[in-house]
């Protein structure tokens, strides 16, 4: 994969590019943490089932 060189970019872009990356980090992180709680839940779930079935 190619590298970019940051160096050439006009100050405007590059901080426009930044945001949006940020941004989208934002988005993503929350996606994985909404994920990651849908998990836990499941799991949370499962066990309690389990657990319940041998009482």
């Amino acid at each position: 994969m190619p590298r970019t060189d940051f160096s050439t970019w006009q100050r405007e872009t590059l901080e426009r590019f930044a945001r949006e990356v940020a941004d989208e980090n934002l988005q993503l992180r929350a996606d994985v943490r909404t994920a990651l709680d849908g998990y836990r839940a499941e799991v949370r779930e499962q066990l309690t089932e389990k657990k319940n079935e041998e009482n």
